[in-house]
């Protein structure tokens, strides 16, 4: 048998098996859109859905996408838990609500009175018809529609009609004419994800399914009651009412929530989905407490691996799904489902071939060698004069291999002003320079300096000849050009290759769409692997070219060898058919068919020097903090973070700043102000600095409430208890065995927190602060402890305040500035001080060590035009 034939056969038994265990499979329908027809669910999400019910440890699922899959897999697994659980769950409301042969009951929908008189077998309960000796029996699932009552009229008799209410799907699948009392619904699905995006998304599906020889079609979240998990992981409806019933599926936004709520439950009662692994991979104490209480499953795409690594070396199995896993039983009519974007993605990632397009220039090459060769052998790249020196170096060259030859002027005018920095930068970094690199790094600026002249006299570059020439022989109909300058005008060069004789679709490398499928996608210039690897994995066609100069190609081959050793492990063939209840020998192939070689998959470092400083860093225009910085002046270990437009920042790692997603996004609540560290922050967040200076807006807003004195004085008081806590040394570890054997007993993630984090106010447990004082002998702190309680509870309560006029002041000026938002950074003028809002394009997860006055501020870029 051949290959082909035995993946087939594999295939075909994982989705029987998948279908046993799910028979709701072959009976629900679903649609994404109101003009879309509904369509059963594709094969791999019931695999997916089948793995949830019966995995024993905790599976990653990585698909090329993962869009709307939470909302089938939820859905599926707990209307078939709700529907194997539903007979015991009438048992025990009957038994609950109803005492036998005592209690009077309402029959809904017709209001007809009886009396309640107990099941006599499992199937069947008795109502006897009042004042008689008659009795009629009614299957359990009839339970639903009594409710207890005093009255006694209208009486009913044996042979009364009880009429029956609109059909629902969910109670049709329940064997019930009738809706479902939500009083009845028991929760066996929790999620990790955002809520606003997930609630949006399946407000707009539909489910469908033949219900008492009828089609029916109704609103998914008519059928399927969603709630949520709340800050002391209690569940709710989303309209916030408790009830004895329960949401079908409640979602959690936040780890810490859902774990105290995985916690306190039965243990692998309740089957869990998270959707947010970036999240979850930086909270390990919340995975631990989720994973070791509840079955769960966690969906990432493949550009998250990182993440994935890290659950993995947690225990976590990974089951990364090929793409026959995900077409399988998929007829091109069958595409148009919810899921068509991952299906599209993963055809594309079948047959995805990346090439290059080579393109010549003397200087620029021999520039590029000069630069490698003195990055290799120059001085450890964490001297941070050296550091600046080469980042500053190879944004001119990347500069220089973007440019096709648009606006000459402006690249001749920003080109002279980064190299006028990256001398700079030579004359503060030459004392670390050996003689050899400092020839090598002024051969390398002399020949960017040609480049730069020589490329402003012809209309086209190399680059951009080569780019004309493609694009005119191009046979595809639908072509993108992407540009990877983070100042480039897509629609400048729009018009360039439009005068050209030539039409494409053009997109900044921050603004390339998601789910848009083109026949052909060229990158004008190599953007550093992370980008490159972002693009890659949209999976937007599959034909992508790179634009390359002999350097660039390099560093294209670099990308392909790293993909190599950086794929992800996945289980084998076995394992897959184990979860799905299979036998082994029932596996027609070898074990280690699906599986990547342990030595493949090893965590290499990137071996390029290069690639090290291809994360363009801006640098700082003259008159900013830095450029006048006293020598002696502290120094901190910071983050950077590229915004989209000409700013930037340094971030430490205790600094938060304010998260707007929910408002850019029409889903904040009042006095919700996301306060997020570095650790939290990611592409495309929305985020907030103050004009001037490094103090959070909540706390400006808080100081504009009382006063900046009287604000002061309580913050004082309030953290008078990190003197004692330095006192007990600077290493968490050991500060948290010593604190341990005064009593104390939270986790050390605690510790490292109050180190690193100078926004801790103080703990929200005051026997910590006792324990503190007891550790560090300090007996004054004992004095003040009264005191220390007191001031902590007034600024906690001016931060209350300051996050509802925050965002009063927000509602009433973003949306005349919304259009700006995605374009650059947006000034906002909220009356008692102006602020700028960012958009974060990439964060450099490399630290390096900068002057107090640079760091937790909005910086600009010395190479804006």
């Amino acid at each position: 048998m051949s290959s082909l034939s035995n993946r087939t056969e594999v295939l075909a038994r994982m989705h029987e098996a998948a279908t046993a265990k799910l028979p709701l499979l072959g009976i629900l329908q679903f649609s994404d859109r109101p003009d879309s027809p509904a369509t059963y669910l594709p094969n791999f999400i019931g695999l997916i859905a089948a793995i949830l019910e019966s995995a024993e440890r905790p599976c990653c699922i990585v698909l090329p996408d993962f869009k709307g899959v939470s909302i089938a897999v939820s859905a599926l697994v707990a209307i078939s838990r709700l529907r194997e659980d539903f007979p015991t769950i009438l048992r025990e409301h009957a038994d609950a609500s109803f005492r036998e042969r005592v209690d009077h009951v309402i029959v809904h929908p017709c209001g007809l009175i009886y009396r309640y008189d107990g099941f006599f077998n499992e199937k069947l309960f008795r109502l006897k018809v009042l004042d008689r000796n008659e009795s009629r029996s009614l299957p359990v699932t009839e339970i639903a529609r009594l409710e207890k009552t005093t009255r006694k009229r209208p009486k009913g008799y044996l042979t009364s009609d009880l009429d029956q209410a609109q059909v629902t799907i969910l109670g049709s699948l329940l064997g019930i004419k009738a809706s479902v009392n939500r009083n009845l619904l028991r929760n066996r699905v929790l999620l990790l994800a955002s809520r606003g995006p997930f609630i949006e998304e399946s407000g707009i599906w539909s489910i469908q399914a033949t219900v008492f020889d009828q089609v029916v079609r109704r609103p998914f979240t008519d059928e399927i009651p969603i709630g949520r998990v709340n800050e002391s992981g209690q569940l709710l409806y989303l309209d916030s009412t408790e009830s004895v019933g329960e949401p079908l599926i409640a979602i959690a936004s936040r780890a810490e929530d859902l774990a105290a709520h995985c916690c306190a439950i039965k243990k692998f009662q309740k089957r869990v989905l998270v959707t947010d692994v970036d999240r979850l991979a930086r909270d390990l104490r919340a995975y631990d407490s989720i994973v070791e209480n509840q079955r769960t499953i966690f969906l990432a795409s493949e550009s998250q691996r990182e993440s994935v690594r890290l659950l993995s070396d947690r225990g976590c199995e990974i089951w990364h799904f090929t793409a026959d896993e995900v077409l399988f039983g998929l007829s091109a009519e069958g595409q148009d489902s919810p899921f068509r974007a991952l299906v599209k993605k993963a055809s594309n990632s079948q047959k995805l071939v990346i090439s290059t397009l080579r393109c010549r220039d003397e200087n620029l090459e021999r520039a590029a060698i000069e630069l490698n060769e003195a990055t290799k052998s120059g001085p450890a790249s964490d001297n941070s004069s050296v550091l600046e020196l080469n980042q500053a170096l190879y944004r001119v060259l990347t500069f220089c291999a973007d440019f096709l030859g648009q606006d000459s002027e402006r690249f001749s005018l920003v080109g002279e002003r980064l190299l006028r920095l990256a001398r700079e930068n030579l004359q503060t970094a030459q004392v670390w320079l050996t003689p050899d690199n400092r020839n090598r790094i002024g051969r390398a600026i002399d020949g960017l300096q040609l480049v730069i002249r020589g490329f402003v006299e012809p209309s086209h570059t190399g680059k951009g000849q080569v780019l004309i020439g493609d694009l005119r022989n191009n046979i595809s109909n639908h072509v993108a050009v992407v540009v990877t300058r983070r100042d480039a005008d897509p629609q400048q060069l729009r018009n360039w290759l439009t005068s050209s004789g030539v039409t494409a679709e053009v997109y900044a490398l921050s603004d390339f769409p998601q789910d848009a499928w083109f026949d052909h996608i060229v990158v004008t210039s190599w953007p550093g692997w992370k980008k490159f690897d972002r693009i890659v994995h949209q999976y937007a066609t599959d034909r992508l070219t790179l634009l390359a100069y002999g350097f660039e190609e390099e560093w294209l081959n670099a990308y392909r060898q790293r993909c190599i050793r950086l794929a992800l492990t996945s289980i084998s063939n076995d394992r897959k058919m184990q979860l799905l209840g299979l036998s082994i020998a029932e596996s027609a192939v070898s074990p280690n068919d699906c599986q990547v070689s342990e030595s493949t998959a090893a965590v290499l470092s990137f071996d390029l020097t290069a690639e090290r400083f291809l994360t363009r860093h801006k640098h700082l225009a003259g008159g900013q903090p830095d450029s006048n910085a006293n020598d002696h002046e502290e120094v901190l270990e910071a983050t950077y973070v590229d915004f989209v437009g000409a700013t930037f920042a340094y971030l430490t790692e205790g600094h938060k700043l304010p998260v707007l997603n929910a408002y850019i996004s029409g889903q904040s609540s009042p006095g919700k102000i996301s306060l997020q560290a570095i650790a939290n922050l990611k592409s495309d967040d929305y985020v907030m600095f103050r004009e001037s200076g490094d103090s959070d807006i909540i706390r400006f807003l808080a100081e504009d409430e009382i006063g900046k004195e009287a604000y002061q004085r309580y913050r004082l008081m309030a953290t008078r208890w990190r003197t004692a806590l330095v006192k007990l040394g600077r290493d968490s570890r050991q500060i948290w065995e010593t604190l341990r054997t005064f009593g104390f007993s939270r986790h050390l993630q605690t510790v490292r927190g109050w180190l690193s984090d100078d926004g801790t106010i103080c703990p929200q447990d005051m026997r910590d602060v006792r324990i503190i004082a007891g550790a560090s002998q300090d007996k004054e702190l004992f004095k003040l402890l009264p005191e220390v309680e007191l001031a902590r509870d007034e600024i906690m309560r001016l931060h209350v305040q300051a996050g509802f006029r925050l965002t009063e002041l927000l509602l009433k000026e973003l949306p005349r500035k919304m259009r700006l938002l995605a374009q650059g950074e947006t000034k906002l003028d909220l009356g008692v001080g102006k602020v700028w809002v960012v958009r974060i394009g990439d964060i450099d997860l490399s630290v390096s060590s900068r002057r107090r006055s640079q760091v937790n501020r909005l910086l600009w870029d010395a190479g804006a035009a």
